[in-house]
């Protein structure tokens, strides 16, 4: 995985928690979804790069 890569799946996992735990803070509960969305993005992101990794040797 491409440094560029692996910095933009950690920086939306990032954005998705910093989202969840604001969202928790205000008692709003679309806010919280869209971080989870945002973090499980993140985290498919990741993993579809570490296999498509595996597969190439």
């Amino acid at each position: 995985m491409s440094a560029g890569t692996k910095a933009g799946a950690y920086a939306q996992m990032i954005k998705g928690k910093l989202e969840e735990l604001t969202g928790k803070a205000t008692n709003n509960t679309r806010l919280t979804n869209k971080g989870r969305k945002d973090m499980v993005a993140g985290k498919a992101r990741e993993v579809g790069q570490n296999a498509k990794q595996k597969f190439r040797k």
